[in-house]
């Protein structure tokens, strides 16, 4: 009888459906050029990071339209093509976002032109993405942004969102329009004060200078005043999609 129940409950065991894991919560952050991904959204990535959700980190420009280029060939007294310039932009890229914990195979380089970046291109990624993370929360620029790559990344995402295509949007500011802080719906990320060194580290990712080994601080020789803000004050702020400046 013993045996019976043994038997009986063996096959009960084989016949239950097993419990489901709780579905992994997937972020993705679409990031116009190398170093928005830390000077926007850097406090925003650590939170996620920091408990272990998947990030993925969308570079959508090349990145070759900075000032910089013009500036570091300048202090070099010598001339770097766009093509080694770009390629310096992603080290810096790739630096910062393995100190910000993303992972290497959740990062995804797209190539469009910068500062001709469409609504159409940032659509276009944002339906690839949801392909393959159907249920992903998206994280873009505002669409009160100036800059036209970073203004396109939110009037995409605000598209798909006021589509129900994507479910979940989040808009972000940059450094320079913190004073709308203070106005109502603007919010600001939780900030640990253990990020602290993550965020010193990922400021130096864009504050290297090493000609020899083709590294020649883009970051900071294009926007230093950014990055000395997010020194001082080390917080990532977004709007909603319902959001009225």
């Amino acid at each position: 009888m013993k045996r019976l129940f043994i038997a009986a409950s063996v096959l009960f065991l084989l016949l239950s459906p097993m419990p489901t894991k709780a579905e992994k919560v997937v972020t993705v952050y679409l990031i116009p050029h190398q170093d928005d991904e830390l000077l926007t959204y850097g406090v925003g990535i650590l939170n996620h990071t920091w408990v272990g959700e998947e990030v993925h980190a969308v570079l959508l420009t090349n990145g070759g339209a900075s000032i910089a280029h013009t500036k570091i060939n300048r202090k070099l007294n010598d001339s770097i093509t766009k093509e080694e310039f770009t390629d310096a932009r992603l080290r810096e890229f790739d630096r910062s976002t393995q100190v910000l914990g993303v992972k290497k195979e959740n990062i995804h380089i797209h190539n469009y032109e910068d500062g001709n970046l469409s609504v159409e291109n940032v659509e276009n990624v944002i339906l690839e993405m949801i392909e393959k993370y159907p249920n992903a929360k998206f994280k873009g620029m505002s669409w009160y942004d100036t800059h036209n790559d970073h203004k396109n990344t939110g009037i995409a995402l605000k598209n798909l969102h006021d589509k129900g295509i994507v479910k979940d949007a989040r808009f972000y500011l940059k450094s320079s329009q913190f004073g709308s802080v203070k106005t109502k719906g603007v919010i600001a990320d939780k900030y640990n004060p253990q990020f602290k060194p993550f965020l010193a580290a990922g400021i130096e990712s864009y504050n290297h200078w090493h000609p020899e080994s083709g590294m020649y601080a883009v970051g900071y020789t294009s926007v230093s005043k950014s990055f000395e803000r997010l020194r001082a004050n080390s917080f990532s702020y977004y709007h909603t999609p319902a959001y009225v400046r």
